[in-house]
């Protein structure tokens, strides 16, 4: 009967006030009750949704958990999440009651990390799961790796009064690899965050490295020189390890016996030139890594051209290299002597050959070979190649007139003969050949060829000979008068080639002598200077005259 009273008073009670209190999970909260009167027999009652806890002083629940202190208010002790709910605290006499709602804030338990993937391979989309019970006000997720706060919009919180969990998905990365994935869960009931940490343990295909002495290959090409040695050392990084061994390549062909992780070239040659690959593989996948040996060497000069060339044809001379890297400059020598020539020129083209253009021709190259280290060296090379031109005789004599008496004794004649090849030479006399006989000697080499006359029997014998000189080429011939002795021929050319204030000086050719010494008179407004005699024959003759006073 008292139970239905004091419900049916609960029920019929003037509200007064509403407070709200919240308070962590553990510690102790007193909920205060006070009236504005309060009548000496006036009775105070606490209830809980309805349930009695006490009646003034007495307690009617568990008195390990209620206590009254201070007359009229309740401490509820070591709270937890059932303690919730809506207290009343009521005067029955005149019946007038305050409610005080209670919130318990509760903790969550430590967040639980779980993989849903079978295994974490690069590349691809990791889904993994952070779990937590309990915990009031509903718990905060967030997702760390490596101490790095993950975007939010990568994961997904799913909540109800028992179970909370966030599902992240997260793109794989190598980089992730044996890195930290951390769950951190918050509420108002923590003093700080609850965080579990789970190692990542990404699966990825082999990354490949090629070295060099201490030098990681980062660009396609690798200089190297001719004869050297080089030791390529392939750097893997794969996990799980590599599934079979190192597979080395050159130029996409397998290089036999070459499974270790280092490939060695040993007297290195040009035809070692190529793009070298290691290969690695794993259950993943396969990486590779590669780099372009470029073999530097020096000029293989070949000077293509020269030899046999006739008079007035195209000479072409070409300068072919092969080398690596290209040429820095050419040189042109003829005869060891520089030609003035471009040292961009690889070739010289003479339009029309002339006998001088023929002789030695050396063409010399220069390139740059770079160490790894930096440092360089120059090679030089060279070739040549003689160039022979063929040419027509060119035939002349110095004494073109001889002048003997009758019964004169070896009269001498001379041809000079400039040809290539050698011309045949034939001597004829008034268009009649001569041979070696009694009155005739004929001798030559490559250059010259003597007429000798035995004796000048008669007058016949004086006339034109003639030295004649044929070769492949052509034909050119020179004729020789032999006459008796007579009267010189006048000069000629007379010049003046210098005057100062008291000598003349000139110049003039003289004639043919007729066979004797001749000399000269010089004659000036009737005065005549003493004679100049002239012992043998000369192109020209120059005379200074002194002692003149020009006016």
């Amino acid at each position: 009967l008292l139970f239905i009273i004091i419900i049916e008073c609960i029920q019929a009670s003037k509200i007064v006030g509403t407070k709200t209190i919240t308070e962590k999970q553990g510690n102790d909260v007193i909920l205060s009750c006070r009236f504005e009167q309060l009548n000496k027999g006036d009775r105070v009652m606490w209830s809980k949704d309805s349930v009695v806890l006490s009646v003034n002083d007495e307690i009617a629940g568990d008195r390990k958990k209620y206590e009254i202190i201070s007359k009229y208010d309740l401490m509820i002790k070591t709270v937890a999440e059932q303690d919730s709910g809506k207290y009343l605290c009521q005067n029955f006499d005149q019946v007038v009651a305050m409610n005080i709602l209670l919130t318990i804030l509760t903790r969550p338990t430590k967040p639980d990390i779980q993989q849903t993937n079978k295994s974490l391979i690069e590349n691809t989309i990791g889904k993994f799961l952070c779990l937590t019970q309990g915990g009031n006000p509903l718990p905060t997720f967030s997702w760390l790796i490596n101490q790095i706060k993950i975007n939010e919009s990568l994961y997904i919180i799913h909540s109800d009064t028992r179970q909370s969990y966030s599902e992240l998905y997260l793109s794989l990365e190598k980089r992730f690899h044996n890195g930290l994935l951390t769950c951190q869960i918050d509420n108002q009931a923590l003093d700080k965050p609850l965080t579990t940490s789970y190692s990542l343990n990404i699966e990825y295909k082999p990354e490949v490295r090629l070295r060099h002495a201490q030098t990681i290959i980062s660009n396609l090409n690798l200089l190297v020189i001719e004869d050297d040695r080089l030791t390529l050392h392939c750097q893997i990084d794969s996990n799980p390890p590599i599934s079979k061994p190192i597979t080395w390549l050159k130029n996409g062909v397998l290089i036999p016996d070459s499974t270790s992780s280092s490939l060695m070239l040993q007297n290195i040659k040009r035809n070692d030139d190529g793009e070298y690959t290691c290969l690695a593989s794993n259950s993943i996948g396969h990486g590779q890594s590669s780099v372009y040996i470029r073999v530097q060497y020096s000029p293989i000069v070949q000077l293509n051209g020269g030899g046999l060339i006739n008079e007035n044809e195209k000479l072409i001379l070409i300068c072919n290299v092969d080398s690596y890297p290209s040429i820095d400059y050419y040189q042109w020598y003829k005869n060891k002597q520089q030609l003035n020539t471009s040292s961009l020129t690889s070739s010289i083209i003479i339009e029309k050959v002339s006998k001088d253009d023929g002789g030695i021709y050396m063409c010399v190259v220069k390139n740059t070979l770079k160490y790894p280290n930096g440092s360089s060296i120059e090679m030089l090379n060279r070739t040549q190649t003689r160039v022979i031109v063929q040419y027509a005789p060119k035939v002349s004599t110095l004494y073109p007139i001889i002048a003997v008496d009758l019964h004169t004794t070896n009269i001498k004649f001379q041809c000079d003969i400039d040809s290539y090849p050698d011309s045949i030479i034939i001597w004829t006399f008034n268009n009649n050949v001569i041979f070696n006989s009694n009155k005739y000697s004929i001798i030559q080499n490559k250059s010259l060829s003597y007429l000798i006359i035995q004796q000048i029997q008669s007058i016949t014998d004086y006339g034109l000979y003639s030295c004649n000189a044929s070769n492949k080429l052509g034909y050119n011939s020179t004729t020789i008068q032999l006459r008796s002795k007579g009267v010189p021929e006048s000069p000629t050319d007379l010049n003046v080639t210098d005057i100062t204030y008291s000598t003349i000086s000139l110049r003039w050719k003289p004639g043919f002598d007729g066979g004797w010494p001749q000399s000269f008179q010089i004659s000036l407004d009737n005065y005549v200077w003493n004679e100049i005699n002239q012992s043998h024959f000369t192109f020209t003759s120059e005379f200074v005259l002194h002692g003149m006073i020009l006016k």
